[in-house]
């Protein structure tokens, strides 16, 4: 009886290898269900499982697209062949009109589903990539990245919970949105400005950066950005730049693109210069 259950178990053990295999080197798309608060919503995530499994486990590079657009832009974005090169695991939640906020407001009208977009990345999306992957324990190779308000998300997301991630890209995103009052996306999501002007800059990436302190950093940003002003980058550039001076502990990398704008032609551009500086932080 004892042998014919191990003999079921290694059994087991090589039908779920020879499954995870079958995925390897190509795109897959995964539903989470999560329920919360009496709703259950379920959330498609593109997955790219590189055909190499580390011993050490996977990278894992989280992706976010920007506001009302598609996680399955990402396939042609070049980023399969980087994750194929490098043995990165990449994850690509469609997160249609996500702020990647951490809670709700009486003022709020933009909700992306019952639970806030920022707090389902972490509690549901990580938790679930993590248990059914092999993912590095090294926090340096654990990163997030995302383009316009992806990228916004990104970078508040690595504030959120840096004990998780050790690196974050912010490509043609929002720094203070409190210094560009009439967006509406702020507004649908914190409320009136003029009502909640610290609630805005609180809910920005520039109340999160004391807490980015030995978090690897990439942003990147078009010159003639009509979307997202480019100078919101250059002011989070200058503000890294002072901190570095003042010995803080702060690794980034800026990148203007003269003459880019706020599109796919651009992002397509920055996504192997994203990828080589999270590589070269943990190789």
């Amino acid at each position: 009886m004892k042998k014919y259950l191990s003999l079921m178990v290694v059994f087991l053990f090589l039908m779920i290898e020879s499954a995870q295999n079958l995925n390897a080197g190509q795109w897959k798309t995964e539903f989470i269900t999560t329920d919360y608060q009496k709703t259950s919503f379920k959330v498609p995530v593109l997955i790219y499982v590189p055909s190499q499994k580390p011993n050490q486990g996977y990278a894992l590079m989280i992706a976010l697209h920007g506001w009302k657009l598609n996680a399955e832009e990402w396939k042609t974005s070049g980023i399969a062949e980087l994750a194929e090169k490098y043995s990165i695991l990449v994850v690509c939640p469609q997160m249609t009109i996500a702020n990647y906020e951490r809670e709700y407001f009486p003022e709020t009208v933009l909700k992306w589903n019952s639970m806030p977009s920022g707090v389902w990345i972490k509690d549901q999306l990580y938790s679930y990539v993590s248990a059914h992957f092999n993912i590095s324990k090294n926090r340096n190779m654990i990163g997030i990245m995302g383009v316009s308000t992806g990228g916004h998300g990104a970078a508040l997301l690595a504030g959120y919970y840096p004990e998780t991630f050790g690196f974050a890209s912010m490509i043609s995103g929002d720094y203070d949105v409190s210094l560009t009052p009439k967006d509406g996306l702020a507004r649908g999501s914190f409320g009136p400005f003029e009502q909640f002007k610290n609630r805005w800059k609180e809910n920005s990436l520039v109340s999160y950066l004391d807490r980015l302190e030995n978090t690897r950093l990439y942003i990147g940003h078009g010159s003639i950005d009509n979307i997202a002003p480019v100078n919101q980058s250059r002011l989070l550039n200058d503000e890294l730049k002072q901190r570095v001076k003042d010995k803080k502990k702060y690794s980034f990398i800026y990148h203007e693109q003269n003459g880019a704008s706020h599109n796919w032609e651009y992002w397509k551009s920055e996504v192997p210069n994203v990828i080589k500086y999270f590589v070269d932080g943990y190789k």
